[in-house]
C-alpha cells in the first residue's frame, strides 16, 4: 500500500511531535491559540505512532516557541518533539525537558495552597509525578496542564 500524507508539509512554523494522546488542544492552550487566531494549524489526534502506539502532533504555520512554552509542553510528555521548520525542511529539533525542580511554570491546583497566595509555584519532578513544595501534594501532569 502506498503512503498517503494526511496532512500536508508546512513551508515555515512549528511541528510538535509525539505528544500524548488527546493532549492536542490542550498544547494550543499552552501556547495561547484562541479562535481568533489567523495562522494556518493542523492537528492530528490518536493518530497511529510505531513507538507510542498513539500520538497527537500539532503543526503552526508561521509559529514559534518560547522557552517557557517548552517547558510547559514538556510536563506533557517526556517524548515530546519539537521540529522547527524552514523551507519546508528540519532546521532544528529540541527535545524539552525538564528540571528536577520548576518554578513559576505552572500553577498549583490545590485552591488552599500558599503558593495561590503568594503568586509563586514550586514542583519537584519526580517521574511522571509533581509536588508542590509548599502543600506538598502530588499531581499529574493532567491536573497541572
Amino acid at each position: 500500500m502506498k503512503d498517503i500524507l494526511k496532512v500536508q508539509k508546512i513551508r515555515h512554523g512549528i511541528v510538535i511531535d509525539h505528544l500524548p494522546q488527546n493532549s492536542a488542544f490542550r498544547v494550543l492552550k499552552i501556547l495561547g491559540i484562541e479562535k481568533n487566531f489567523s495562522g494556518e494549524i493542523s492537528i492530528l489526534i490518536n493518530t497511529k505512532s510505531a513507538k507510542y502506539g498513539r500520538k497527537d502532533i500539532v503543526k503552526i504555520e508561521g509559529g514559534n516557541i518560547s522557552e517557557d512554552h517548552l517547558k510547559r509542553i514538556a510536563v506533557l510528555s517526556r517524548h515530546v518533539t519539537v521540529n522547527f521548520i524552514e523551507n519546508y525542511k528540519v532546521i532544528k529539533k529540541e527535545n524539552p525537558t525538564l528540571p528536577k525542580i520548576i518554578v513559576d511554570l505552572v500553577e498549583c491546583p490545590n485552591p488552599q495552597c500558599i503558593s495561590r497566595v503568594e503568586g509563586k509555584s514550586k514542583f519537584i519532578v519526580e517521574g511522571n509525578l509533581f509536588r508542590c513544595a509548599y502543600c506538598e501534594r502530588v499531581f499529574t501532569s493532567d491536573e497541572l496542564i
